[in-house]
């Protein structure tokens, strides 16, 4: 019995002895270096304490760690991490440069790690590891919890149309993409774009925006201004937001590119040397007014309603231009009227719209019919343009048409039958006296006697 107890207990000291030379195979021998202090942005923590501390996401952590030896020796090509695991996205760690620890000497290094917006708010553990070459690894861990701000919203993303290269005297739209971090849903954002070296901004409202969410503004409109030189310019944008006391802003840049030719054209500096030409030049107002027309042939009714020619005047000139619009040739089949008026003053770099409103009236003749719209600035013709309509009758009278026509076809059926009633009568007539004269014959006949 005795024999087996002390076989056992041999084999359990085997054991054991083979698990320390596995550990020390894989692992090597100790470091023999401690760690004396650990602060987290001025905060010290204490090695698995259980009060955690709190930090926020899309803060920077920075790590002072304050490491001496416990050996008489000098520990060689020691290195210190700080990382944070549990998260797939985001690698969050920093670690010193190799250095040497002597004996009785005390060494800080410094790390910094940043925590992502998208991280989860969850508690965390802050690994410190301490390593050489070849020593075994010395793991220190250190609770963490990560929160969030309670008002967060962040500038995401920004894309302009048509892209961040845009010529001057066009237009420039921009989309501002946001996010709330924050704990509480926000109201009222206000989202601004400027190009402030332009002197031009753009304003958006967004009613609400909950907590994790995002959402998009609606298109953000600048016109960069005419002439602007080429370069590169700074366009900044702001969310305010927690009723104005919060703000973000990001700058981001767009490349604008000279118009020389409008450029010129502006400031009345030709182009190109003048030369003579035979060839009429078309006034400077047509090249500066775009004249667009909705609809250029339109049915209408006799009678009924009418139809709309929509014209679209657009001002590409520097200064506001008066456009005065006529209308001849609809007399001849009926009415016409301009909305909002015949005479439009357009804004630099602006577009109105002015509807003809034509209608036919109801003794009008069906069939095509043709007038002419011009349009006049100062006394200059712009351009005479010749619009159609097709002049069709209207249902009721398509309607009296076709009861007049039933009407007709009664009246003539009744009138026959009339005429064949009397056409018989009349024979019945003739028939019957014809009987009655042969009767009379007979009873003559009858009484006399012949010798």
């Amino acid at each position: 019995m005795k024999i087996k107890a002390l076989t056992l207990m041999v084999l359990i000291v085997g054991l054991l002895l083979a698990s320390v030379s596995v550990s020390a195979e894989n692992f090597g021998s100790s470091l023999g270096v401690d760690i004396t202090r650990v602060e987290v942005n001025d905060v010290v923590v204490t090695n698995d304490q259980v009060i955690r501390t709190q930090f926020d996401r899309g803060q920077e952590l920075e790590i002072r760690v304050t490491v001496q030896s416990n050996l008489t020796e000098v520990a060689r090509d020691v290195q210190i991490e700080a990382k944070i695991y549990g998260d797939d996205h985001f690698d969050i760690s920093d670690s010193s440069d190799t250095f040497d620890i002597e004996p009785g000497v005390v060494y800080t290094e410094k790390m910094r790690l940043q925590i992502p917006d998208l991280v989860d708010r969850d508690d965390y553990k802050l690994r410190i590891l301490v390593s050489d070459r070849y020593s075994a690894l010395s793991i220190f861990n250190y609770n963490l919890q990560i929160s969030t701000e309670k008002n967060k919203v962040s500038i995401e993303d920004v894309v302009f149309t048509p892209s961040n290269d845009v010529q001057a005297g066009r237009a420039l739209l921009a989309t501002v993409r946001l996010e709330n971090f924050g704990e509480e849903r926000e109201e009222g954002l206000k989202v601004e774009l400027a190009i402030p070296e332009l002197g031009v901004s753009a304003v958006d409202y967004i009613d609400e925006l909950d907590e994790d969410d995002e959402i998009s503004s609606e298109e953000l409109f600048l016109r960069i201004p005419r002439c602007t030189a080429n370069g590169r310019y700074d366009a900044t944008v702001t969310v305010s937001y927690d009723d104005g006391f919060e703000k973000e802003s990001k700058d981001y840049y767009i490349n604008v590119v000279e118009d020389d030719a409008a450029c010129a054209m502006e400031a009345g500096v030709p182009t190109q040397p003048s030369t003579p030409s035979t060839q009429p030049q078309p006034p400077v107002t047509e090249e500066k007014t775009i004249i667009n027309l909705g609809t250029q042939t339109n049915v209408l009714t006799k009678g009924e309603g009418g139809a709309i020619y929509p014209v679209t005047l657009t001002n590409q000139g520097a200064t506001a231009k008066t456009y005065t619009l006529s209308i001849s040739g609809v007399e001849t089949f009926g009415t016409v009227r301009v909305s909002p008026s015949n005479v439009v003053v357009v804004e630099p770099y602006k577009s109105e719209q002015v509807f003809v409103f034509v209608a036919a009236n109801e003794a009008a003749a069906a069939g095509a019919k043709t007038f002419t719209v011009t349009v006049t600035s100062g006394g200059e013709l712009l351009q005479a343009m010749t619009l159609a309509a097709d002049v069709v009758d209207s249902a009721a009278s398509a309607d009296a048409d076709s009861e007049a026509t039933t009407k007709g076809l009664w009246v003539a059926v009744i009138v026959l039958i009339v005429l064949i009633v009397l056409v018989a009568l009349l024979v019945g007539f003739k028939k019957m006296k014809s009987g009655r004269d042969g009767e009379d014959d007979e009873d003559l006949d009858a009484g006399q006697t012949y010798y």
